[in-house]
């Protein structure tokens, strides 16, 4: 029996798969699996070393797949990709783009979807071409950062007048750029009601839509006796820092916790441990280590520091677009202190123990939410029905249906 279902064709710069160790990947795993429910989803990307290797892991949402060339950003290949993205502001490289416009089989599944799905601002410097073949089909952009807006923070957090100028810069040409991209595809879909006034503030004649990204799963508890139950579990005095340390943002984040607060917890809670989780912590991450301290490095189950740490620190002071471990931690139910950046765009400061940028006042708040029981729980329990609310599948699947109709 010939499958009836209509066409999907997504165009991103990873193929996703279960526990896939980003973000990113993460919600396009999810985002996939529940269009594949209603359309034959194709996937067009480049053949980096990663997205060949996550063929052994293809998730069978994906009816089909090609890999294109690329430049795979090693060696003096990077250097061509800085260039490039230089004078474009965002893109996928040229060597990739040049393998979208001649191959034959991604002209003949363009023509054949209804949907384009572009993934990441960069894939959306395509729309013009897959335009041109196919005009009746709906173009759809997943933005995950508003970009220009992570150019400008990180401007106006940087004091040198040369790498200031530079920044400058990089945000001029990708403002300019997704003021382009936005203008050319049919939707713009962001993650928060916080980014989609970003979006409106790069365009504001864009068609822009929230989508939640559907972040709840089994190992969470779903009720509030749930909550709870495991809630009385928690280890006192613990807490939790989440994030691939590779990652300059986290690094910093977790670094400054470190270095600027935690030793004021210490003073006053002798016994205070925290956990350090993510793969690929930096020397001067490593040299923290303690009985105070534990650098787990890359682990497999994230969820028993979830399930049993008593609060969660939410620590970024770069990037864009929402942190989804902040958004985890809710889902848990663990008390969160947070940043400026580490709580954008997820719910009211009253979700947070506190947020706050300042070292003083995010220990004042660690150290409450370790001491005082009753307080943190009340906190942590109307975030958590917030949470469940927000980002739940049954709302996810909804605002898929509607922005994806088949």
């Amino acid at each position: 029996m010939s499958d009836i279902r209509p066409i999907l064709l997504c165009i991103s710069p990873f193929v996703p798969y279960d526990g896939i160790p980003h973000a990113g990947g993460q919600y396009l795993y999810s985002h996939l699996e529940e269009l594949a429910h209603r359309f034959r989803v194709r996937l067009v990307a480049p053949g980096t070393s990663d997205n060949r290797k996550a063929l052994a892991r293809l998730p069978g949402s994906i009816d089909s797949l090609i890999l294109l060339p690329s430049m795979d950003g090693n060696g003096w290949l990077r250097g061509i990709q800085v260039i490039d993205r230089a004078i474009h502001g965002v893109g996928m490289d040229p060597v990739f783009r040049a393998c979208f416009r001649r191959s034959n089989v991604v002209s003949e599944w363009i023509l054949q979807a209804k949907f384009i799905d572009f993934e990441w601002a960069q894939t959306a410097t395509l729309s013009r071409y897959v335009r041109v073949l196919n005009p009746s089909a709906v173009q759809m952009l997943v933005v995950h950062d508003v970009l220009s807006h992570r150019w400008l923070r990180e401007f106006d957090r940087t004091k040198g007048a040369f790498r200031r100028f530079y920044l400058w810069l990089r945000y001029v040409l990708v403002r300019r750029a997704e003021v382009v991209l936005f203008g050319l595809v049919d939707r713009v879909l962001v993650f928060s009601e916080s980014e989609r006034l970003q979006a409106k503030s790069v365009l504001e004649t864009a068609s822009v839509g929230y989508i939640p990204p559907p972040l709840s799963d089994d190992l969470m508890p779903s009720t509030v006796d749930d909550f709870r139950r495991l809630y009385d579990r928690r280890m006192r005095g613990t807490l939790l820092f989440v994030g691939a340390m590779g990652r300059q943002e986290n690094d910093e984040g977790a670094y400054w916790f470190l270095s600027e607060v935690f030793p004021m917890v210490l003073r006053r809670i002798p016994d205070a441990k925290v956990f350090i989780v993510g793969g690929s912590p930096s020397a001067r991450l490593k040299s923290f280590a303690s009985e105070n301290v534990v650098i787990t490095g890359y682990v497999d189950d994230i969820s028993h520091y979830y399930r049993r740490c008593g609060v969660f620190v939410g620590s970024v002071f770069r990037g864009g677009g929402v942190k989804f471990k902040t958004v985890s931690a809710l889902l848990w139910g663990i008390p969160v202190v947070a940043s400026t950046v580490g709580s954008e765009g997820i719910g009211r400061r009253s979700n947070y123990l506190c947020v706050s940028d300042d070292p003083s006042e995010f220990a004042d708040a660690v150290v409450q939410g370790l001491s005082d029981y009753r307080f943190s729980m009340a906190i942590a329990e109307c975030a958590f029905e917030w949470a469940h609310s927000e980002f739940g599948g049954t709302r996810f699947r909804d605002v898929l249906e509607e922005e994806y109709p088949n």
